[in-house]
C-alpha cells in the first residue's frame, strides 16, 4: 500500500538504484514525512494494544490504507476525535502525482502551501518576486489558477455530499458525515468511523455516494466541464421550450 502511494516514476530510479535522482524530489519528502508523521501519531494517540512491535505495524498499516487510500481495514477503524482529523488529512491528500492512489495530491498540496505563502509574501512585500517550485520544476501562473479551481471544487463536491448525505440520514453526525463523503470521493474503501460501516442509506444518500464514487474516479475538471455543458444545454432547452409555447398561446 505504501508503494501504491508512490510515483511510478520513483518507482523505477529506486529499481534502477539511481537514488540520486529522487533526492531533490520534495514531493516524495513530504510523502515520507506524512506517512512516518502518521504512524508516530496513530502509535501515540491511538489505543493500540500488544507489543510495541504489533502496534508499529498496526498503525503503520492504518497510514498507509488512509494515504494510498486503498480502504484495506485490519481490526477496529474507530478513532479518537484528534486521530480522526489527522485521518481525515491523510485520506484527504491521498498519493503522489502519478500514482495509481486518488486524493487532493502531495503535488497540489505542496503548490497549495507554497502559493499561500508566496501571497502573504505579497501582502506585505508588493515588490516581492517569489517563483513557485514543485520538486524543481517552476509552477506557471496558468496552472495556478487551475489549481485555485481544483481546490474550490474539491472542498464544494465534499461539502455538498456530507449535507446531501446528512439530509438523507439524520442520525449521522456532522464528522460522519464529511468522513463517509470523502471516503466515497476518493474511492478510500470504508469510512473511517464506525458508526457509518452499518448505517443503511435512502434513495438520496445511494445516489449520493454512486456520483461521488464516479466523479472520484474521473478527473475533477472535465467532469465539472461536462456538468456545466450538460446543465447548460437543459437550460437553452428550456428556455426553447418555453418561447416556443408562448409563440404558440400567441398563435391561438
Amino acid at each position: 500500500m505504501f508503494l501504491g502511494g508512490l510515483n511510478l516514476g520513483i518507482i523505477w530510479w529506486i529499481g534502477r538504484r539511481k537514488i540520486r535522482n529522487i533526492k531533490s524530489n520534495n514531493e516524495l519528502r513530504l510523502y515520507l514525512l506524512m506517512f512516518f508523521g502518521g504512524v508516530v501519531l496513530f502509535w501515540l494517540k491511538g489505543d493500540f494494544i500488544g507489543s510495541f512491535s504489533y502496534q508499529v505495524r498496526d498503525a503503520s498499516f492504518k497510514v498507509a490504507s488512509l494515504l494510498s487510500t486503498t480502504g484495506f481495514v485490519n481490526k477496529d477503524w474507530e478513532f479518537s476525535s484528534g486521530i480522526s482529523a489527522i485521518a481525515l488529512l491523510l485520506l484527504a491528500t491521498g498519493g503522489m502525482a502519478g500514482s495509481p492512489g486518488s486524493g487532493f495530491g502531495v503535488h497540489r498540496l505542496i503548490a497549495l502551501i507554497k502559493y499561500l505563502r508566496r501571497e502573504l509574501t505579497r501582502k506585505y512585500n508588493r515588490q516581492a518576486i517569489r517563483k513557485i517550485k514543485v520538486s524543481g520544476e517552476v509552477v506557471n501562473e496558468r496552472e495556478l489558477d487551475k489549481l485555485q479551481g481544483y481546490t474550490a471544487i474539491f472542498i464544494f463536491i465534499i461539502a455538498m455530499g456530507s449535507f446531501l448525505i446528512s439530509l438523507d440520514n439524520e442520525s449521522l453526525r456532522i464528522e460522519d458525515s464529511i468522513a463517509v463523503s470523502l471516503s466515497a470521493f476518493v474511492t478510500g474503501g470504508p469510512p473511517i468511523t464506525e458508526a457509518t460501516l452499518a448505517t443503511e442509506y435512502g434513495i438520496l444518500g445511494n445516489f449520493t455516494l454512486s456520483v461521488l464514487m464516479l466523479v472520484g474516479r474521473l478527473s475533477i475538471l472535465p467532469a465539472a466541464y461536462m456538468i456545466l455543458k450538460l446543465s447548460q444545454s437543459i437550460k437553452l432547452n428550456l428556455r426553447g421550450f418555453v418561447s416556443s409555447k408562448r409563440s404558440s398561446d400567441e398563435i391561438l
